[in-house]
């Protein structure tokens, strides 16, 4: 199973078109009344934006929160990208820096309230489970700007967690542990050759729950290629009339 589009919510589409655009360089494949489709040098992987109501929705910004955390991108330099967000009104939640992992990267907010990661170097792993893989994901390089990379969520079994993943087609790369944490925070990767999912866990603190939801502002859903594995509960229909379901850790997955 590869994620082949990132559904995004949003209560104003011209609004979001031209912010995408012009922060991450997307380049926009279609657009009509109820829908933008955008490409984030990613290949195979696109943005959807679709309009949606303004509501009230149950994300927090707190990564033990469980589900959807941020949608990441592999950029040429982190700091540039961070000054056009800055610039186009965005909230920027982590100024770039050089963090664990031997990465550069920036935290900032969509205008719909989408968080959005920016990562400039490839990833030094703590411990590397999948060295073809890993190679694999290297072997990309460095985009001419900037590139949908990865989903992340938080997961309340890892171990259940990526055997789901692995279920679907993915594989084990490897984890990345901050030791000076003090939640002890680590990261684990799972990819395909189009989709990268990491998946947040804790070792000194608990993750709590989400009540997942459909059509609210923000994520909207992971847009799969093939069935959903055992599991999944349906939500109901979105605005788009597409079918929206829940993994165990409340990620919302919809077939395309």
């Amino acid at each position: 199973m590869t994620i082949k589009s990132v559904a995004v919510n949003t209560t104003d589409l011209k609004r979001s078109v031209a912010f995408y655009t012009a922060v991450l360089g997307a380049g926009v494949v279609s657009q009509t009344e109820t829908k933008a489709v955008l490409d984030l040098y990613s290949g195979n992987i696109e943005i959807s934006l679709v309009p949606s109501d303004p509501s009230w929705s149950t994300w927090r910004d707190d990564s033990q929160q469980a589900g959807f955390r941020h949608i990441g991108f592999k950029v040429p330099e982190v700091d540039p990208v961070a000054e056009a967000a800055r610039a186009a009104g965005a909230m920027i939640r982590i100024e770039p820096l050089d963090a664990f992992g031997d990465v550069r990267l920036a935290f900032f907010f969509d205008p719909d309230g989408t968080l959005l990661e920016v990562v400039e170097k490839d990833l030094m792993y703590t411990d590397i489970a999948g060295a073809d893989t890993v190679a694999f994901e290297r072997s990309l390089g460095v985009p001419p700007r900037p590139r949908l990379d990865h989903v992340a969520c938080t997961t309340v079994d890892l171990h259940a967690a990526v055997s789901r993943w692995e279920a679907r087609g993915l594989h084990y790369m490897g984890q990345l542990t901050d030791p000076a944490h003090p939640r002890g925070f680590q990261l684990h990767y799972v990819r395909d050759q189009g989709t990268v999912v990491e998946l947040m866990t804790f070792t000194g603190v608990g993750v709590y729950p989400r009540a997942p939801q459909v059509g609210v502002p923000g994520f909207g859903a992971a847009l799969v290629d093939t069935d959903l594995p055992p599991g999944c509960f349906s939500l109901g229909s979105d605005p788009q009339g597409r079918e929206i379901f829940a993994d165990q850790d409340s990620l919302t997955i919809a077939r395309l």
